[in-house]
């Protein structure tokens, strides 16, 4: 099993489409050439943390959008989320699990960037994985954003990102 982590794909967003300059005609264009990018990347066996705004729109169709993604979700509530209750997101959209915030390994999970939740007890900062960016920056200070407007649209894998970080030890 391999862990992936990706952020903003807002399915079912038309206005996405023009605000990050996507360069996609329609909805169904971007979803469909995301779906694919997902499931060249991800194994049905595989773990994607999802930083936050999945989809805005119907709950049936993000449904639909679910069932054909590889892999367990566990979204870490976007702000364009909360549209749709925890427990439906769980129960009918199908997410393995949903949270607020999360640690994973030596990162911090979130979906808008932040340092609050970085200090460690040496009082050293860890790396902070996050979204809500988009297409303004990928890495800043010690926050990198994993979401698909500057990941070419699909999830990137922990141990990549592991390797990304240790190369920007001096951040």
């Amino acid at each position: 099993m391999n862990i992936y982590l990706t952020a903003d794909t807002h399915f079912y967003h038309r206005n996405i489409i023009e605000y990050c300059m996507r360069g996609f005609k329609t909805i169904e264009e971007m979803n469909e050439w995301m779906i694919a990018k997902w499931n060249e990347t991800v194994n049905k066996d595989d773990l994607v943390y999802h930083l936050g705004d999945f989809g805005l729109g119907r709950p049936k169709a993000l449904s639909d959008v679910r069932k054909r993604l590889n892999g367990k979700i566990k979204l870490v509530m976007g702000n364009h989320d909360y549209q749709i209750s925890k427990k439906k997101w769980l129960e009918f959209i199908g997410m393995d699990e949903v949270l607020d915030k999360y640690t994973l390994d030596e990162f911090d999970l979130t979906h808008l960037p932040h340092y609050d939740s970085c200090d460690t007890k040496d009082g050293s900062k860890r790396w902070l994985l996050c979204g809500h960016v988009h297409q303004h920056w990928r890495i800043k200070d010690k926050m990198l954003n994993v979401g698909v407007d500057v990941n070419n649209f699909a999830p990137v894998s922990l141990d990549d990102i592991k390797e990304e970080v240790k190369d920007n030890k001096s951040l």
